[in-house]
């Protein structure tokens, strides 16, 4: 006995101390049996050849006996040698723990459920499961909170599993209470309690007033395990008062159900005939229980249920199936006893099993050889020696072990089990050399020849017969043929994945016991021209400040190539244009600039770098590098607006403190705080005592009045200067005109003037913009088309731009406007 959460390693018990295996075997010679395996133990347990039943792995015994009560496990031994020979069967209890939690098919349910629904109407909940013995399974399930309108109702259903409903107790009031919010708590039978929790929303709505009513609650229906397919099993049947929609009813199977069926059964959704779509198999389930729902068409219709089974007669359609245990490992149709062994030695097991039952599952074997006898061994039979066997009269027997059930129309099965004579193995396989060398290149062909491995044996027929096989991980990429010891590549190598492999060659007789011989073959991987030199980033970023010399470095960009130092030289270079501004060494991947770079050009560069495999055939591969250009203060602000032929304003005299006048407007090119402007008013003592500058905005206010000043003028010095670390600036003055004849309503107008002559400003800007890409684009082609790398722009009254090259040659691109007369 043991429990599912003993550690690997742990002992359960030592056979040769149990009193009932002791009792059996002499005291002296205790020591010198062992135990070998009749039939293969679970996966986790294992019992070594000294009788020692250990834990190899953690035992879960939910997936071994899934809801059982009791779980047993059977191992049947051997104790050999010959003379001390026992069957032992071992029955291992696996004693359950709490280790899973109850758990419904889903977490959470929506039920829509009219307002009229009739009290005593139940909803089927999902599925409730926990995979522990039932002493530690589902105990009880309440609902939460408890309300007058719902209950829980739970029920065991034929397979054993729990059916949970939830039943409309009370009425219900839509208007009152349009959703109900509860929760199924489910609790396990463990000590602490483990619980699953489902969440259940009802939402209260209006639907139609009658739900489908079955004709029977129950359907009970018996067929025959080879009905065809098509077959049409039984017809369930619902009536719906309502008419139209809601009176028409379809049919289908529970969700539930539908998964169970395994594609056996499916419904006709508007005949209700159940009908057969699988084989159809007594010994897969006697029994089946489906649930079909009946719903109408209506708005939120209330599906009703009702409960199929379906009882499947067994007829004889299997014949006994027989399963020969043998020891050693020749096979299942394959026993090797040694010549001389005493009569009633040990050959095989016979393991029968009829799947039908009744009479038709009872059944009886026999055995046609005078050599051997079948004896029942409980519901098996045991293959023993009659006599004592010798090998030089005849080295093998066939036995034929037939097998046949007692129906009506007896079924029988017929097997073989192939008993060979051998000699007793003495002698170990001789490799003809210690070790074996070889050499391979890579990226061959899977089954490519790489050596042939001999080893011979003196011994006779299987003794000496030698059979080849690769020990350890080495057989994931290479096999050898067993007889001929031929071996092969499974798949292509890679000697940058494994320069050279070390294989163990096990060369192997038939004997039993079997012995072997080992040796070591080097295989060494050679080197071919297969890689890619591959970049170590797939993008590199490098950041350079404008205007830096010719030489600057930017960064450096690497590739690595996993060949052989024969074949893993490589080069670089730039997918640029011809103009580009960048180059890079060739050998070393840094890259340098070759002209100075304009941030107010261009902020960012992108190129892809290209490594290239020197040897043939020329690999390459590539990684983009974008080089960010970083802002230095090399613009000084320009004013936009004072300017040389817009730098006036006339005002009135009676304007009071606060009107603004006017806006002065700058722009630098340059970014963050290298562009950013201040504005300032040169101090000038008439002009600070009447106006005022924003240093942000650039808005020019009235600070005091001009009501003495009949006609006058101001000329204000503007200053407009960025916040770059050595501050850049420029100026630009503005007339300021007062005219005593000048109105506040015509003052008005003139700043609606302003305010339009800035929009008209900006549409002229944008204007100018669009005109001057047109140009620099023509000139780009122009410049393309001649080879030029440097291009200076000029304004020229016949042409709206001059291209100079470095020949001193001058082309133009000329556009021509024509002015059309109205």
């Amino acid at each position: 006995m043991t429990e599912e959460v003993v550690a690997p390693g742990s002992l359960i018990k030592n056979l040769l101390e149990d009193p009932d295996i002791k009792i059996q075997l002499p005291s002296d010679d205790i020591n010198k049996v062992h135990f070998q395996y009749l039939s293969t133990p679970p996966a986790g347990i294992s019992v070594d050849s000294s009788g020692m039943i250990r834990i190899t792995e953690w035992v879960d015994r939910e997936s071994i006996c899934p809801n059982k009560e009791l779980c047993r496990i059977q191992v049947d031994l051997a104790i050999q040698p010959v003379q001390y020979f026992t069957l032992v069967k071992v029955i291992l209890t696996i004693e359950d723990i709490n280790d899973n939690k109850p758990k419904f098919a889903e977490a959470r349910v929506t039920h829509v459920v009219s307002e009229i629904t009739r009290t005593g109407t139940s909803f089927v909940l999902p599925e409730i499961s926990d995979p522990d013995s039932p002493r530690f399974s589902v105990q009880k399930i309440s609902l939460q909170p408890i309300t007058e309108q719902f209950e829980l109702k739970t029920s065991l259903q034929p397979d054993g599993s729990q059916e949970v409903r939830l039943i409309l107790r009370g009425a219900l009031d839509r208007e009152s209470v349009s959703q109900y919010r509860l929760q199924a708590i489910a609790v396990d039978g463990g000590d602490p309690e483990e619980s699953g929790i489902l969440e259940i929303i009802i939402i209260v709505a209006d639907a139609n007033d009658n739900h489908p009513v079955f004709d029977q609650d129950t359907y009970e229906v018996t067929i025959k395990e080879n009905v065809p397919i098509g077959f049409v099993i039984t017809r369930v049947h619902a009536s719906d008062l309502d008419k139209g929609a809601n009176g028409h009813i379809v049919y289908k199977f529970s969700s539930e159900t539908a998964t169970n069926l395994h594609s056996m059964f499916s419904i006709n959704n508007d005949t209700g005939q159940i009908i057969v779509t699988g084989r159809v198999d007594h010994e897969e389930g006697a029994i089946w229980y489906l649930t079909v729902e009946a719903r109408d068409q209506g708005e939120d219709p209330i599906p009703t249920e009702t409960l199929v089974i379906i009882h499947v007669d067994d007829v004889n359609d299997n014949a006994p199936e027989i399963m020969i245990h043998t020891l050693g490992d020749s096979g299942d149709n394959e026993a090797v006893i040694l010549e001389n062994t005493v009569s009633g030695t040990f050959v095989a097991r016979i393991v029968v099993n009829d799947r039908d039952s009744d009479d038709n599952g009872r059944y009886n074997c026999s055995l046609y050889e005078d050599h051997f006898v079948l004896d029942p061994f409980g519901s098996d039979f045991l293959i023993t020696t009659r006599g004592i066997l010798d090998r030089e009269k005849k080295s093998k027997f066939s036995l034929i072990i037939k097998c046949h059930d007692y129906g009506k129309q007896a079924l029988t099965r017929t097997t073989f089990l192939q008993v060979s004579i051998e000699d007793i193995n003495d002698n170990c396989p001789h490799f003809s050399e210690e070790s074996y060398f070889s050499q391979i290149t890579e990226n061959n062909y899977p089954k490519t020849v790489v050596i042939q491995m001999t080893a011979t044996d003196p011994d006779y027929g299987d003794n000496g017969s030698v059979q080849y096989m690769i020990h350890g991980r080495e057989s994931q990429w290479f096999n050898v043929d067993p007889i001929t010891g031929v071996v092969r590549t499974r798949v292509s190598l890679d000697r940058e994945v494994q320069s050279y492999h070390e294989i163990i060659i096990v060369a192997r007789d038939k004997g039993i016991p079997s012995l072997s011989i080992t040796t070591i073959l080097t295989v060494n991987v050679l080197d071919t021209n297969d890689e890619s030199p591959e970049f170590t980033q797939n993008v590199y970023i490098f950041h350079v400040y404008e205007n830096e010399l010719p030489g600057t470095e930017v960064g450096q960009v690497e590739a690595i190539d996993k060949d052989s130092k024969q074949y893993n030289q490589h080069t670089y270079h730039l997918e640029v244009d011809p103009f580009s501004a960048f180059h890079i060494d060739a050998d070393s991947g840094r890259i340098t600039i070759i002209d100075m770079l304009d941030r107010e050009e261009e902020k960012i560069h992108v190129m892809s770098a290209v490594a290239v495999d020197t040897h043939e055939p020329h690999f390459s591969s590539s990684a983009t590098v974008s080089v960010y250009v970083i802002d230095r203060n090399d613009n000084r602000p320009q004013f936009i607006y004072p300017s040389g032929h817009n730098n006036t304003v006339y005002i009135g005299n009676d304007l009071s403190p606060g009107s603004i006048i006017a806006k002065v407007e700058a722009e630098d090119k340059d970014e963050d705080h290298n562009g950013r402007i201040r504005y300032e008013l040169i101090d000038d003592s008439d002009e600070e005592r009447y106006f005022k500058l924003s240093s942000h905005t650039g808005v020019i206010t009235l600070i005091r009045t001009l009501q003495h000043i009949d006609n006058g003028s101001f000329l204000l010095t503007l200053i407009a200067s960025d916040d770059g670390d050595i501050r850049l600036s420029s100026s630009s003055k503005l007339y300021i005109i007062v005219d005593k004849s000048l109105s506040r309503s015509l003052i008005t107008d003139n700043n609606d003037m302003i305010s339009n002559v800035i929009i008209i400003i900006i549409v002229t800007c944008v204007f100018s913009v669009l005109i001057i890409g047109l140009i620099l684009s023509i000139c780009i082609i122009c410049k393309r088309n001649h080879g030029n790398r440097k291009r200076r722009y000029k304004y020229d009254k016949k042409t709206l731009g001059t291209l100079t090259g470095k020949d001193d040659r001058e082309y133009a691109c000329k556009l021509f406007f024509r002015k059309e007369e109205d």
